[in-house]
């Protein structure tokens, strides 16, 4: 009976499968649902803390175990600050990308060359697209998340100024 128990309380432990499932957006109230878990107000700064630990290692100049206190700060993430992180690397990609359109060829060898282009931020996948998709069941287009729900809008959401607009379309 003992092991009967503890089977059922670890199953009722196990989270439903369904956490698994991308978030479904019908609505303009889900978008402000999910909108309003990103608000920089509920995601303070995290405070660093550091982890510690001691690694022992076999020397094999000696054949004595050595050990060694190792460290490093740590900080938690949330979901904001994932997205901010992802959306910075397309932004610098974007500007470096549009400081190196206009420059000038310079010959060399009788050919004329220019900077290799590192591609577009807002053509191409990165890995922040699918956790958007996932989280938000959205899409990115440049460094704005957007949802099209089939009402004539599409709506945009900046996450750096925390503005969510509706903008018709085309």
């Amino acid at each position: 009976m003992e092991q009967l128990d503890r089977a059922l309380a670890r199953q009722q432990q196990r989270l439903n499968p369904n956490v698994l499932n991308p978030v479904e957006v019908n609505n303009v109230e889900d978008i402000k649902r999910l909108v309003s878990q990103l608000d920089p107000k509920k995601n303070p700064a995290q405070r660093t803390i550091p982890v510690g630990a001691i690694v022992s290692a076999h020397d094999d100049a000696t054949g004595r175990e050595q050990q060694y206190q190792v460290s490093a700060p740590t900080k938690s993430k949330s979901k904001r600050d994932m997205l901010i992180e992802g959306l910075d690397i397309i932004k610098t990609r974007m500007e470096s990308e549009d400081r190196y359109t206009n420059t000038t060829a310079v010959e060399v060898n009788g050919k004329p060359m220019r900077p290799a282009s590192v591609g577009t931020g807002t053509l191409g996948k990165t890995w922040i697209d699918p956790l958007i998709k996932q989280w938000l069941g959205g899409y990115r287009n440049g460094v704005n998340i957007c949802w099209d729900l089939g009402d004539g809008f599409v709506y945009k959401y900046d996450i750096y100024e925390h503005k969510l607009t509706r903008i018709e379309k085309d």
